[in-house]
């Protein structure tokens, strides 16, 4: 094992090729950080961990990083893995925290996680960056997706320490066609614009990447207060109670692509100038109680289902057109619209 002492300093390790890690690294004095630059891979072997307390740790390699258990307390964690894929060492399906942090930094060339396997997390805020092989995140708590600058004292020749100076990144994102997957199984989750390029997005998949943002436990929500889009992937944003889009943050996809948005138990709201656009897909927008409509628009079929509650108009922030379709379904408990304040359509069945 590589360890600090209780009065001990930051740990760095620098390979020109391949590290190996098959025993554990620990930084036991507070604040002091950890990290692993491999000009190849970095491999974590079952069993052993990398942890700080409330230190930033940093993992850094050329191609694939293959993790077993990053802990940082109340510090963050970035890991980049520059040309290859951030890899869970365990089983496919396994269900064992992989990075515990505050804040969680994740940059892959190709893939974070995989379908059959994604990184598990523990973390507050979370920015994940990945080409073609996607994204794909659980986190056993709440998260908010926004902007994150991780950097750590790394040790030169001389054992004297300097902060390094990387960038932030922001957002969920992915390059060449990959998907996005993040899912809490007992949180709820915020999307956020992030600082470094306000762009008014949060989620960004490209191309024909689908989008996938859930969270499962009973009473809890997504809140959006930036933008999900795809170029023609399909869109899925499901809470257990409450989805709510907020000014501006809007879900965009192209080709065709659908978008299903479902608050299961609460209601869906989109403020007035939210709106949910597809060209060729179909767009379903299901709440257990109540819809509150921003704008629905697709060159197909619209569906909106509110189980027990109504169909309410936010506004007329897109010129008095609440749903362009060419049909539309609409099913309430209670009602669909107001006396006072219609819901206006664009449709042709």
């Amino acid at each position: 094992a590589l360890t600090d002492t209780t009065a001990g300093g930051n740990i760095s390790l620098n390979a020109g090729q391949d590290i190996i890690q098959s025993a554990n690294i620990s930084a036991n004095t507070s604040a002091k950080t950890i990290d692993l630059v491999a000009g190849r891979n970095i491999t974590q072997a079952q069993t052993y961990s990398t942890t700080s307390t409330n230190g930033n740790i940093l993992l850094q390699a050329g191609n694939n990083i293959t993790m077993e258990t990053l802990s940082a307390g109340s510090g963050n964690i970035s890991v980049t893995a520059t040309a290859g894929n951030i890899i869970d060492s365990d089983a496919n399906g396994d269900s064992e925290i992989d990075i515990t942090a505050a804040g969680l930094k994740l940059t892959a060339g190709t893939g974070i996680g995989s379908g059959s396997n994604h990184i598990e997390t523990t973390v507050s805020t979370l920015t994940a960056s990945a080409g073609a092989g996607g994204l794909f995140v659980i986190e056993s708590d709440g998260v908010i997706v926004d902007t994150l600058q991780i950097n750590v004292n790394r040790v030169d020749a001389t054992a004297a320490a300097a902060a390094t100076t990387y960038n932030a990144q922001e957002d969920l994102k992915t390059s060449s066609n990959g998907s996005i997957v993040l899912v809490t199984t007992n949180g709820s989750i915020t999307l956020n614009d992030g600082t470094a390029a306000a762009d008014n997005t949060a989620v960004s998949a490209n191309g024909s990447g689908n989008i996938l943002i859930e969270a499962l436990n009973a009473g809890t929500d997504i809140t959006a207060n930036a933008d999900i889009k795809s170029g023609s992937g399909h869109i899925t944003v499901m809470a257990a109670q409450t989805v709510s889009f907020n000014a501006t943050a809007d879900i965009t996809t192209g080709g065709t692509g659908t978008i299903y948005v479902e608050g299961t138990s609460g209601n869906v709201t989109q403020a007035d100038d939210s709106r949910f656009t597809a060209v060729s897909g179909d767009i379903r927008v299901v709440a257990g109680s109540t819809i509150n409509l921003g704008g629905v628009t697709t060159n197909v079929n619209a569906s909106l289902i509110a189980g027990t509650g109504s169909i309410l108009d936010s506004g007329s922030a897109f010129g008095g057109e609440d749903v362009i379709a060419d049909t539309l379904r609409m099913t309430a408990g209670t009602g669909i619209g107001t006396s006072g304040d219609h819901i206006e359509t664009k449709v042709g069945t």
